[in-house]
């Protein structure tokens, strides 16, 4: 049995490197990068989300699909709980 360094060393010696090939986006669809890409910047600069969360009641629901009922508008001050229950933070 070999040991991982040992196994490590065996499949470097049979990788070979590929050659860097430029390609238009439009043509890019199933490539693979050859490394890790990263973006100068964040985008958009600046905080924000799309979507806060989600409430879902599983009273009932079993295992068939849900229906969306309902959608609410992002608000800017928190909103209060009409129904707090205990929780605990770790």
């Amino acid at each position: 049995m070999l040991t991982p360094a040992q196994a490590e060393t065996l499949i470097e010696q049979h990788l070979t490197c590929l050659p860097i090939e430029s390609l238009p986006l439009t043509q890019a669809a199933g490539a693979v990068l050859r490394e890790n890409i990263y973006a100068e910047r964040d985008q958009p600069p600046f905080d924000r989300v799309a979507m806060d969360g989600i409430a879902l009641s599983t009273a009932g629901a079993g295992t068939g699909r849900l229906r969306v009922v309902g959608m609410q508008a992002p608000v800017i001050r928190r909103a209060r709980c009409p129904n707090p229950k205990p929780a605990s933070r770790s």
